[in-house]
């Protein structure tokens, strides 16, 4: 009887755990590239980026000169990557209802425009 309950809780927190994930991936993308913008998906090779364009964690954003790119976070904001800029989605999820992002910028300059929630 008792492995009965034991068993019958297990599957009971796996079925919540499936149906309500205490982490989340999340996605940001791309809106109006200008210029030389590129892209660069986990450790593929690099490809010019495109409106609309998807990323994730571990993808790479670089701009060359007079170029620019912005990067919209749906969740609360976006960056702007300007000319001759590397930068790296090193983390962006959401953890029990806070959405945590990081940014590795490794050479040029971003701008950050992040909202209020709600």
């Amino acid at each position: 009887m008792n492995r009965c309950l034991l068993l019958a809780a297990l599957l009971l927190a796996a079925v919540l755990l499936a149906a309500f994930p205490l982490q989340a991936q999340l996605q940001a993308d791309l809106v109006d590239p200008k210029g030389s913008v590129e892209v660069r998906v986990g450790q593929g090779a690099w490809t010019a980026a495109k409106a609309g364009q998807f990323l994730n964690e571990g993808d790479q954003v670089q701009t060359g000169f007079a170029s620019s790119v912005v990067v919209r976070f749906a969740t609360h904001g976006e960056v702007t990557v300007n000319e001759l800029t590397l930068v790296r989605l090193d983390r962006f999820l959401q953890e029990q209802g806070v959405t945590k992002t990081r940014l590795e910028l490794r050479l040029g300059r971003v701008k950050v425009k992040v909202r209020e929630p709600g």
